[in-house]
């Protein structure tokens, strides 16, 4: 007993070449388009109707075009599997970086002992009268806010690199799945199914050519010449 792969012709024997287009409705699509051209060429000689002219070849044109898109919707090949993208891992956000030093400051002169009341004071650690005689006596030292900078932007590299490493391995196995889904597709465009199905969409289209759809522009045309 026979199966029903069988009673199927073989893959050399299947019929993919383009049928030729139907005629009638050619010459549907034809007429239409010269009853929309006629009206629209019409409306044109009269006064102040130029726009309900151009509405009535713009519905034209939209009932063609949108026939020839549902019709060929349902023989549109299948989408091709969209390949990955390795997606960089940015670093996460980090406050400004301070300065790495700055000047220490002392609330008692490091000269006399004196307390210091002024910030310029402070900051030179000397007083008003002893600077005069011996100068400042200006301290660089490490910025504590620095300090702390500093680890955050070291546990943020770290992050960075452990983040990067799982989106490494994430984009060979999706690379890998796409490949396969590509052979996949690939197939099946090149089955039996998919040359008959493009070889539908090129009769649909067949059945649209340019001849149909250019006669409302050729009759707008001569209304606006006319």
């Amino acid at each position: 007993m026979s199966s029903e792969r069988d009673c199927l012709p073989p893959d050399d024997e299947v019929d993919v070449h383009v049928p030729p287009s139907d005629l009638s409705s050619r010459f549907a699509w034809s007429g239409y388009a010269v009853v929309c051209g006629t009206l629209a060429a019409l409306f044109g000689d009269a006064d102040g109707m130029l726009i309900p002219s151009l509405v009535v070849a713009c519905l034209a044109w939209i009932v063609i075009f949108g026939h020839r898109a549902i019709s060929r919707s349902a023989y549109r090949d299948p989408a091709p599997p969209v390949k990955p993208m390795l997606v960089d891992v940015p670093l996460r956000r980090l406050p400004e970086e301070p300065p790495r030093k700055i000047y220490e400051e002392s609330d008692v002169c490091v000269i006399c002992g004196r307390p210091l009341t002024r910030n310029d004071s402070r900051q030179a650690r000397v007083g008003s009268t002893c600077i005069q005689t011996f100068g400042p006596r200006f301290k660089m030292v490490e910025n504590p806010r620095w300090t702390r900078w500093s680890e955050l932007s070291i546990e943020a590299r770290a992050e960075q690199a452990e983040r990067r490493a799982e989106a490494q391995v994430a984009y060979a196995r999706e690379t890998v799945e796409w490949e396969r889904a590509k052979l996949a597709w690939q197939e099946e465009v090149d089955s039996p199914t998919g040359m008959a199905r493009r070889a539908e969409w090129d009769r649909i289209s067949a059945n649209h050519r340019p001849s149909t759809w250019l006669l409302p522009l050729t009759y707008i045309g001569v209304a606006l010449v006319t």
